[in-house]
């Protein structure tokens, strides 16, 4: 059985992101593969559409068998031991899908942003715990539309938003990728790992999708599952990891 080490975990600690490998193995990457064409047949990549189509498996029969594939893995475990000795996770809903269709165009990285924020700006964030990528697919290279994320960055987010409040984390330009533009970044790295890793990231880590440039005939469409997961204390207290981001790990 996979375990989380403490290089592992003090990795996530500083970093804000960890990838565990041989995490999903045999019948149970096969199955979470089966599991995801299910879902793509019903809901097909549009025409000539290039980069990362995301889609969400519905409530009901189908959302509930993600569910079980995530305690079938054993995540739950994983997550728990990234926790602080006080906390531990609840099961979530279904995941984001996400595919990634591979293109030889020169197209520009996107913004880095997080998730859960409002798109009108007004309402407060909706932020998670951890998480949670199952990836299907290789991502052993580069160019292969692979999460890319920019250390530190929960970290640094989390100072601002204690001095300058959470209202703070808007201040970005409608319409364009919700991430506060007066927050310093560093450099971004391409997450890499074989297929059956899992990368588990903090919620307030910058991160975005990167170019999937086919560098084979043999590269295939990425699939990664996206598992969102919050913490009982998250859900009495939302604003908890916006205000101290190591609150729930320490």
């Amino acid at each position: 059985m996979v375990h989380i080490t403490d290089s592992m975990r003090k990795s996530f600690l500083a970093n804000g992101f960890v990838v565990v490998p041989d995490v999903v193995t045999g019948e149970h990457l096969r199955r979470g593969i089966e599991l995801f064409d299910d879902e793509l047949r019903e809901n097909p990549v549009p025409e000539s559409y290039i980069g990362s189509h995301s889609f969400n498996p519905p409530c009901g029969r189908r959302g509930d068998a993600f569910i079980e594939f995530y305690r079938a893995v054993g995540i739950k475990s994983l997550v728990d031991q990234l926790l602080g000795p006080e906390f531990f996770s609840l099961f979530p809903p279904p995941p984001q899908l996400i595919t990634t269709v591979p293109h030889t165009l020169d197209v520009p990285a996107h913004y880095p942003h997080i998730d859960g924020l409002d798109p009108n700006r007004e309402a407060k964030p909706v932020p998670f715990s951890i998480q949670v990528g199952i990836w299907l697919t290789d991502f052993r290279g580069t160019g292969m539309g692979n999460l890319v994320v920019w250390p530190g960055s929960h970290l640094i987010l989390g100072d601002h938003l204690a001095v300058h409040g959470v209202r703070a984390v808007y201040n970005y330009p409608a319409g364009s990728a919700p991430y506060p533009r007066d927050v310093p970044l560093g450099e971004p790295v391409e997450v890499r790992g074989a297929a059956g890793s899992v990368v588990f990231s903090h919620y307030l880590l910058a991160h975005t999708s990167g170019r999937a440039i086919p560098a084979t005939p043999e590269t295939a469409w990425r699939k990664t599952m996206y598992y969102r997961v919050v913490t009982e204390s998250l859900e009495k207290d939302p604003d908890i990891v916006l205000k101290n981001p190591l609150h729930e790990f320490t």
